[in-house]
This record gives C-alpha cells, structure tokens and sequence, in this order.
C-alpha cells in the first residue's frame, strides 16, 4: 500500500493528474468525417496524416469519373448514329467503339481502385471518432465533444 495515499472519500484525480486531451471538437471531426471524410477533410482538421493521399486520390477518382461518362456519352452517340463527325467505314467503327469501351472499363477501374481505400479510410475514421478513439497530429485523444 502507498504511504502517500490516505483518501477516506473516492478520490477524484485533479485536473493536473487528468490525461492531456486534443483541444479539437469531436463533434467537428465527427461531422468533416461524415461530409468529407472521403476528401480526407477531416484529417487535414485534426492534423494527421493521409488527409493529402485520400484528396488526391479523390481528385483522381473525380477525373476519371469525367472521363468515364465523357466516353459513355460519346460511345451512346456513335452507336446511335449522332457523332457521324468523321467518316468511318463499318470496320473502323466497331474498333473504334470496342476501344472506347476498353477505356472506358479501365477508366472506370481506376476510379473504383481510387474510391474504395478512401471509403473504407472514411468509415474507420467516423467508427474511431464516434467511439473517441481517434488522435489529433500530436497523438492526444480528441474525447471533448
């Protein structure tokens, strides 16, 4: 037994002895992690890393969405007769279509390889932050709502 401790009542830790927490609000972390938290956002918020990888990523996967529905539509009008801008014989235009459509497959690959890593990066961090589990850049826990 500690010489030093002699509490007759329940002892309460003073604020001194409590653990440093994150001055950062979960409630925000909460919600950028909800909103954006695919975006990274919310790690930019608390200052941890791979907020930038995630928005890359992102962005990446944003441009191939563009991509992905750019070929779609050009493809619809081809095979519908509207984009006769050149003229293709009927060869030409099958291969023409069967390689958009391969891009568009691999576009469209991309952009699920880039999307996933950031929606299962979302979800860990909105469990983590529900639970109060999550850390600020400099390793405190973010508990304070």
């Amino acid at each position: 037994m500690d010489e030093n401790f002699n509490c007759t009542e329940p002892c309460t830790k003073t604020e001194a002895e409590q653990p440093p927490v994150s001055q950062k609000s979960r409630t925000a972390a909460l919600i950028l992690a909800i909103v954006v938290g695919s975006m990274g956002i919310n790690r930019f918020y608390l200052g941890i890393k791979g907020g930038t990888t995630r928005l890359v990523r992102y962005i990446i996967a944003m441009t191939m969405s563009g991509v992905v529905f750019g070929i779609f539509f050009v493809v619809m009008a081809m095979s519908q007769g509207i984009a006769d801008i050149y003229y293709y014989d009927s060869g030409s235009i099958i291969t023409t279509l069967l390689t958009l459509i391969a891009v568009d497959y691999a576009a469209l690959a991309v952009m699920i390889g880039m999307l996933v890593p950031n929606t299962i990066g979302a979800v860990k961090d909105i469990v983590r932050t529900a639970k109060g589990t999550i850390t600020d850049g400099q390793g405190l826990p973010v508990t304070q709502w």
